[in-house]
């Protein structure tokens, strides 16, 4: 059975996370965070264009890859919208998942594709 419908969030791709009670996805062009129990919306910040994310749920963080290829990083926070760090990526519209292994970022758009060490692993 439906528990509530809210039109607070309207991604332009199937793209938003959960994680203690609250949803983090694009309204549109805007980022915003809806409460997961209630449907109402917590908050809206950040012009990202259509964007993708990405959550780092051990770190409470999110990783958002903007359509004008800026990787900004977002505390996922339901009280409030806080930017972290952001730098700039890529180049033209970027409309893909950013992916991360081995200590390492993957960004990627129609024409280029960039990785960016996120740690030095010093095991030998």
């Amino acid at each position: 059975a439906e528990r509530w419908a809210s039109k607070s969030m309207k991604p332009a791709y199937n793209d938003f996370v959960v994680i203690d009670n609250a949803v983090y996805g694009f309204n549109g062009s805007m980022f915003c965070c809806v409460d997961a129990e209630t449907g109402a919306q917590r908050w809206k910040g950040g012009r990202y264009g259509h964007g993708q994310l990405l959550l780092l749920e051990d770190q409470k963080l999110l990783v958002i890859l903007s359509e004008a290829g800026d990787v900004v990083l977002v505390a996922a926070q339901p009280e409030r919208h806080q930017e972290i760090a952001r730098f700039h990526a890529l180049d033209g519209k970027t409309w893909n998942h950013p992916a991360i292994a081995h200590g390492r970022l993957y960004v990627r758009n129609d024409e280029q594709m960039a990785c960016y060490v996120l740690s030095e692993n010093t095991a030998k």
